[in-house]
Protein backbone atom coordinates (compact mmCIF):
# COMPACT_ATOMS: atom_id res chain seq x y z
CA UNK A 1 0.00 0.00 0.00
CA UNK A 2 1.36 3.43 -0.69
CA UNK A 3 2.15 5.68 2.11
CA UNK A 4 0.21 8.55 2.75
CA UNK A 5 1.50 11.91 1.60
CA UNK A 6 2.51 14.67 3.68
CA UNK A 7 1.12 17.50 4.87
CA UNK A 8 1.41 19.86 1.55
CA UNK A 9 1.97 17.24 -0.68
CA UNK A 10 -0.15 16.23 -3.57
CA UNK A 11 -2.49 13.10 -3.34
CA UNK A 12 -2.20 10.53 -5.87
CA UNK A 13 -4.58 9.04 -7.42
CA UNK A 14 -2.71 5.56 -6.73
CA UNK A 15 -2.88 6.46 -3.26
CA UNK A 16 -6.41 6.95 -3.18
CA UNK A 17 -7.38 4.34 -5.17
CA UNK A 18 -5.80 1.46 -2.98
CA UNK A 19 -8.17 3.07 -0.43
CA UNK A 20 -11.30 1.43 -1.84
CA UNK A 21 -12.14 -1.57 -3.52
CA UNK A 22 -12.62 -1.32 -7.17
CA UNK A 23 -11.85 2.15 -7.83
CA UNK A 24 -10.05 1.27 -10.41
CA UNK A 25 -12.12 -1.52 -11.95
CA UNK A 26 -15.23 -0.19 -14.26
CA UNK A 27 -16.60 -3.64 -14.10
CA UNK A 28 -18.52 -3.19 -10.56
CA UNK A 29 -19.67 -0.41 -8.77
CA UNK A 30 -18.02 1.34 -5.84
CA UNK A 31 -19.73 -0.02 -3.03
CA UNK A 32 -21.68 3.30 -1.11
CA UNK A 33 -21.25 4.00 2.40
CA UNK A 34 -21.75 1.72 4.89
CA UNK A 35 -22.15 1.99 8.56
CA UNK A 36 -18.80 0.61 10.62
CA UNK A 37 -19.85 1.79 13.73
CA UNK A 38 -22.00 0.23 16.12
CA UNK A 39 -25.02 2.31 16.92
CA UNK A 40 -25.54 3.95 19.94
CA UNK A 41 -28.22 2.90 22.62
CA UNK A 42 -31.38 4.22 22.26
CA UNK A 43 -31.18 7.19 25.07
CA UNK A 44 -28.17 8.84 23.36
CA UNK A 45 -29.50 8.11 19.88
CA UNK A 46 -31.65 11.21 20.70
CA UNK A 47 -29.12 13.45 21.71
CA UNK A 48 -27.79 16.52 20.00
CA UNK A 49 -25.47 15.19 17.10
CA UNK A 50 -22.36 16.52 17.51
CA UNK A 51 -19.31 16.57 14.61
CA UNK A 52 -15.75 15.33 15.95
CA UNK A 53 -13.02 17.41 14.73
CA UNK A 54 -11.54 14.52 12.20
CA UNK A 55 -14.63 15.37 10.00
CA UNK A 56 -14.49 17.48 7.11
CA UNK A 57 -17.19 19.05 5.41
CA UNK A 58 -16.85 21.30 1.80
CA UNK A 59 -17.54 24.92 1.61
CA UNK A 60 -16.70 25.67 -1.66
CA UNK A 61 -16.06 24.16 -4.87
CA UNK A 62 -14.18 25.83 -8.03
CA UNK A 63 -14.75 24.65 -11.39
CA UNK A 64 -14.06 25.38 -14.82
CA UNK A 65 -15.64 25.05 -17.68
CA UNK A 66 -13.28 22.93 -20.77
CA UNK A 67 -13.58 21.61 -24.22
CA UNK A 68 -12.61 18.11 -25.29
CA UNK A 69 -12.09 17.53 -28.56
CA UNK A 70 -12.54 13.63 -30.41
CA UNK A 71 -9.24 12.43 -32.10
CA UNK A 72 -9.80 14.38 -34.92
CA UNK A 73 -9.80 17.59 -33.45
CA UNK A 74 -13.54 18.00 -35.15
CA UNK A 75 -16.30 17.11 -32.39
CA UNK A 76 -15.92 18.29 -29.10
CA UNK A 77 -18.34 18.89 -25.87
CA UNK A 78 -18.11 21.04 -23.19
CA UNK A 79 -17.22 19.60 -20.01
CA UNK A 80 -16.82 20.81 -16.39
CA UNK A 81 -13.94 20.11 -14.40
CA UNK A 82 -13.04 20.29 -10.57
CA UNK A 83 -10.31 22.86 -9.85
CA UNK A 84 -10.69 23.10 -6.65
CA UNK A 85 -12.32 21.87 -3.47
CA UNK A 86 -12.44 23.49 0.25
CA UNK A 87 -13.58 21.58 3.45
CA UNK A 88 -13.66 23.24 6.54
CA UNK A 89 -13.96 21.47 9.94
CA UNK A 90 -15.93 22.12 13.74
CA UNK A 91 -12.66 23.72 14.61
CA UNK A 92 -12.48 26.03 11.91
CA UNK A 93 -9.57 24.07 10.48
CA UNK A 94 -9.45 24.58 6.59
CA UNK A 95 -8.18 21.54 3.67
CA UNK A 96 -8.61 22.54 0.48
CA UNK A 97 -7.58 19.89 -2.46
CA UNK A 98 -6.39 21.43 -5.46
CA UNK A 99 -6.55 18.99 -8.82
CA UNK A 100 -3.96 18.86 -11.49
CA UNK A 101 -5.74 18.15 -14.21
CA UNK A 102 -3.20 18.27 -16.91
Amino acid sequence: MATAPERGEPITAKFLGELADGVNSLDEPINGPQQIDELPPPDVSDAVPTVPDYVFTETSRLTATVQVFDQNLENYADVERIESITFQNELGEILRLDFNNT
